[in-house]
């Protein structure tokens, strides 16, 4: 999978894609910490909010009625890995931010990642730009509607 920029101002929007085609379409409102995700015909509106809990600083994702279905909280040992919880299921994730430029989803307590995803060559950085919760959770929810299918069989569908 790869992520492309789309645009970046005014409101930034990313694509995920395989093979040429569009798993995921992404719009972020940095002001309002708001984000449209589209995947095939589910299209949804998410916020996430930062608060600190014992010191620890957790971003939540919340649902258009302001129910809270996940959180992130990034290692105390490494700026570029942390843990998500999405509905009760629990994920850890790597961002690589050298020549690779990628972002790898686990299960929590597995090697392999569950979904890895680089950034198309000649992008600017995704961990500079403060966009990347807004991509890890919408990486969680694509897993999360696609239940494991593989990603070929859903190329199929679109």
């Amino acid at each position: 999978m790869q992520i492309k920029f789309i645009s970046h101002r005014p409101y930034p929007e990313f694509e995920v894609f395989e093979q040429n085609k569009i798993l995921i379409h992404i719009k972020v409102d940095t002001e309002t910490q708001a984000f449209r995700i589209a995947i095939r015909d589910n299209k949804r509106v998410f916020f996430i909010a930062d608060e600190v809990v014992k010191k620890n600083k957790i971003t939540t994702l919340l649902n258009e009625y302001s129910i809270q279905l996940g959180s992130l909280s990034k290692s105390k040992s490494d700026d570029n890995a942390g843990e998500i919880e999405f509905e009760g299921v629990q994920y850890t994730y790597s961002l690589n931010d050298d020549l690779r430029k990628e972002i790898n989803l686990f299960e929590r307590g597995k090697i392999q990642p569950i979904l890895s995803c680089k950034l198309e060559p000649g992008q600017l950085s995704f961990l500079s730009e403060g966009y990347i919760n807004y991509l890890l959770f919408s990486l969680v929810w694509y897993k999360f509607l696609t239940k494991g299918q593989p990603v070929f069989s859903l190329l199929a569908e679109v």
